[in-house]
């Protein structure tokens, strides 16, 4: 929000005068209108249709949503406040997108990185900071919390049912009750030790030749 306000507001004369100067570039003109050019209706109905899944059905979604959710009544105010809280973030998505693409034409720049280098070629170095820590802050969190529900959908939709089909946990404990805490427990360690792996491979592979949004919609 900090850098789109400083972008529409410091580096143009608000969204009017940022929107004109990139509808007077014929490279940009395209993206400014829905139709043209690769930005179909069908193109745009299908990524903002894949967009919504997202949200709903991601894994990190649902553990914070249920796993997570410590009294029902929360719902009530999510069901306002998230979609709120999504358009807010959501309004400076394109003024941002847009002055990068014209502070940095060519694709000099990697457009996953627009929020850092713009106020970095301005000078506002502070700025960049405070944007690099609330990104590291954020992404922290949504590797922590993705991590975590990947490895409880591992042990128990995966490897569990598998290995207690064949009888090769034992079910007993100490109470002489079955408890499978301690089998649970190590099954998700080694589970996030292998995605984060995986995951970290994946990124090798793929961060020459894929950008964030694609990696995202895939």
């Amino acid at each position: 929000m900090a850098v789109g306000v400083y972008v529409t507001y410091g580096l143009y004369e608000g969204f009017g005068d940022l929107f004109r100067q990139a509808a007077a570039q014929p490279e940009l003109r395209p993206l400014l209108t829905l139709g043209e050019g690769s930005a179909s209706y069908a193109t745009w109905s299908a990524l903002t249709l894949l967009s919504m899944f997202a949200i709903l059905f991601l894994p990190r979604q649902f553990q914070m949503m249920v796993v997570e959710n410590v009294d029902e009544t929360h719902l009530d105010k999510a069901t306002w406040l998230f979609p709120l809280y999504l358009l807010v973030i959501n309004i400076f998505v394109l003024p941002i997108a847009l002055a990068g693409l014209m502070r940095f034409p060519g694709g000099s720049v990697n457009a996953d990185t627009f929020v850092l280098s713009l106020p970095l070629a301005e000078g506002f170095d502070a700025m960049a900071l405070l944007v690099f820590i609330g990104g590291l802050s954020a992404a922290t969190a949504m590797v922590i919390v993705a991590t975590v529900a990947l490895s409880t959908m591992v042990s128990n939709d995966l490897l569990l049912p598998v290995l207690l089909r064949l009888k090769a946990l034992p079910l007993t404990s100490r109470t002489g009750r079955p408890d499978l805490s301690g089998w649970l427990l190590n099954i998700r360690r080694v589970a996030i030790v292998v995605i984060l792996a995986l995951s970290y491979g994946y990124l090798r592979l793929t961060r020459d030749s894929l950008s964030l949004v694609s990696i995202g919609l895939i």
